[in-house]
């Protein structure tokens, strides 16, 4: 865990917006929650140690037979990857945090709506688009010149599975637990027990997984950098992959809002900021996306 984190001078770093700005200064790292947000980040980013890990659907064993661990089979290309240390938000991004970037963010495009209990400022933020989740991403790394990113999609499976390790669960100790207290009870879509319906909790609500990071399975699934590209892990370069060049969608990992299948953390998914009813922040077809950021440095933040 990082250090209580102390404001440096090189927060003082001008960052002109044309809108949302205090009245008497154009440093918006000056503004109060600006500060706040800033150093609850830092505060809260979880250094990942780098290594190697067998990247994909690694399969369970049970009575001699191998089983999926995750829904589809464009992550059944089990291949070595080989990551640089990093930093990991412990958190997915709350409303409170998307709040405040949009207040200093002149931005064109319509962040949803949500109903008073998502709306919450402890709740996770949800519906974003990929381009909105990166932009956040980004102004992060502008208001504190590091390297804050959207994770890759090795980086996000690797923290998830506890540093490579073959957990089928993002939970305290890797697996599925029947009790309920390590995560939310896991329902199947389409039983009569409510699984339709969106299921969020706060960022602390259940234990973290082994390397502190919570809510890496169930809540909302979370936006990496990767462009998709069913065929990826095919050939997948081995160190540090940064997704396909080209390609009209974005993978997004993990989540699912308490449904069994989505809830494994290397669940594979894939979303286009394009597509119809995406657009609208009223249409449920945004999905329950969301977001956490890195730093790529191993070195520590301060």
């Amino acid at each position: 865990m990082l250090k209580k984190y102390t404001l440096l001078p090189w927060l003082s770093l001008t960052i002109v917006l044309s809108t949302g700005c205090n009245a008497e200064s154009d440093d918006v790292t000056q503004n109060e929650d600006v500060k706040k947000l800033i150093k609850h980040t830092l505060d809260n980013m979880v250094f990942v140690k780098g290594g190697s890990f067998m990247m994909g659907d690694f399969g369970i064993i049970q009575n001699g037979q191998r089983l999926r661990v995750t829904r589809y089979k464009d992550d059944d290309y089990v291949h070595k990857v080989t990551l640089d240390s990093f930093y990991m938000y412990k958190y997915e991004v709350n409303n409170w945090e998307i709040n405040i970037f949009k207040k200093y963010n002149p931005i064109d495009w319509e962040l949803p709506k949500y109903n008073k209990a998502e709306a919450a400022d402890d709740m996770p933020a949800m519906r974003l688009l990929w381009k909105e989740a990166k932009a956040y991403c980004d102004w992060l790394g502008k208001l504190t010149e590091l390297p804050f990113d959207l994770p890759t999609e090795a980086q996000w499976e690797y923290a998830a599975r506890n540093g490579g390790k073959e957990h089928p669960y993002s939970t305290a100790t890797g697996f599925f637990d029947k009790t309920g207290k390590l995560h939310p009870p896991l329902k199947m879509h389409g039983s009569d027990t409510g699984s339709s319906k969106t299921r969020l909790y706060v960022n602390e609500k259940y234990p973290p997984n082994q390397l502190g990071l919570y809510n890496m399975m169930g809540n909302v699934s979370e936006w990496v950098k990767d462009i998709y590209a069913v065929d990826y892990y095919e050939y997948s370069p081995e160190h540090n992959p940064q997704g396909p060049e080209s390609g009209d969608k974005h993978v997004r990992r993990g989540g699912g809002a308490g449904f069994e299948l989505s809830n494994v953390t290397i669940t594979r998914g894939a979303q286009g900021d394009n597509e119809p009813g995406l657009l609208d922040p009223n249409k449920p077809a945004r999905g329950g996306v969301g977001v956490r950021c890195v730093v790529n440095q191993s070195n520590p933040l301060q």
